[in-house]
């Protein structure tokens, strides 16, 4: 007998071992609401493709059980599931049309010939494909054969649409293009979209949540604005995007804020996210964006020692007193303004969070 718990997918104490003894997902328990588009992010090999491929029906978990609306998916085939999937290679096949390949779905499922010529063809006009629909694969650009699976994926009303580092092989440029696309079809559509990736500004693009991943586990999930701005840990503080890590000790503990000491003898407030106590070494996390660089007598003491251009920002590399490098990223406007090599770093406590040092990794 299952409890109810409303999520629309369940993953319950997974474990997925290969030779049993590697563990590609360990203890993984994981709800995803229906409709939303949430993202597996972490490093290769964190288990978040494993993950996917559990859901697809192509990998079985060696412990634990996935429910759909309550019932285990354990024993149906990946054929009966009603998933679409997303390949990073597309998968299509090269003799067939665009036509062809978006039908095949709708063939295998048993509709006659004409009536999967018109979902398929409603399917390309929704990519905005359908000018295409004679062509084959090798006739068209990366992006458009992007597009193609994903209508091939979307032709037959699938409860979940699964995708698996769809936009890797795309330029940077493409990639991006495709990412507002991929946002806007499934604000249309309202489809539940699950999708792998190991780019932590795709992930904060397109999703509504993000799982973070790291050797085999779940290390946070929430909505990208909560995992970017207050991280549970190092690991995700330092994955998902840019940040400092000045090391200290803390001085004391007060309210869910930590006194700092840093190694160069300044005294910060910052937020204790890690749960530390007085006396224990600490990372004080802080996001490039979020320092402010002055000539003042208040803040940090340190050296500019190099300026790096990126366009519609700049990077500031400072050393501080004891050593340690803190960049600062500041908009290209504002570049000029930094005129002295002797700085003073500041930045909010509100912005700054502390971690224990071993979960540095």
């Amino acid at each position: 007998m299952t409890t109810d718990t409303g999520a629309f997918v369940e993953f319950r104490n997974i474990d997925k071992t290969y030779d049993g003894e590697v563990f590609a997902v360990r203890d993984m328990n994981l709800s995803i609401e229906k409709g939303e588009f949430i993202t597996l992010l972490g490093p290769s090999g964190s288990g978040k493709s494993t993950t996917l491929m559990m859901l697809a029906g192509f990998e079985c978990p060696t412990a634990g059980k996935i429910l759909y609306e309550e019932r285990e998916l354990a024993s149906i085939p990946a054929h009966k599931r009603n998933f679409g999937m997303v390949f990073q290679n597309y998968a299509l096949f090269p003799h067939m049309s665009i036509l062809e390949n978006v039908a095949f779905p709708l063939a295998m499922r048993g509709a006659g010939k004409s009536e999967a010529a018109d979902q398929a063809r409603a399917a390309l006009d929704m990519v905005h494909l359908s000018h295409f629909a004679d062509r084959r694969p090798s006739q068209l650009s990366g992006g458009q054969q992007q597009r193609v699976a994903l209508a091939r994926a979307l032709v037959f009303n699938p409860a979940i649409v699964l995708m698996d580092e769809p936009l890797g092989a795309l330029d940077k440029k493409l990639r991006e293009e495709m990412q507002i696309e991929l946002k806007h079809l499934h604000e249309n559509l309202g489809v539940t979209f699950v999708f792998v990736t190991h780019d932590q500004d795709e992930a904060l693009t397109m999703s509504d949540r993000i799982a973070v991943y790291n050797d085999g586990q779940i290390q946070q999930i929430a909505d990208p604005t909560t995992l970017y701005e207050a991280p549970e840990n190092a690991f995700v503080a330092s994955f998902l995007g840019d940040t400092n890590m000045l090391r200290g000790t803390v001085s004391t503990v007060s309210g869910g804020m930590a006194k700092v000491a840093l190694t160069d003898g300044t005294m910060v407030m910052v937020d204790n996210a890690g749960g530390l106590i007085s006396g224990q070494q600490t990372q004080v996390s802080v996001r490039p964006e979020r320092i402010v660089l002055e000539t003042g007598d208040v803040g940090i003491t340190a050296d500019r020692i190099e300026t790096i251009y990126h366009g519609a920002h700049a990077s500031v590399i400072c050393r501080t007193q004891s050593g340690e490098e803190i960049t600062a990223r500041l908009p290209a406007s504002a570049i000029d303004d930094v005129t002295s090599d002797k700085l003073r770093v500041r930045f909010s406590d509100r912005y700054a969070r502390a971690f224990p040092i071993a979960e540095a990794g």
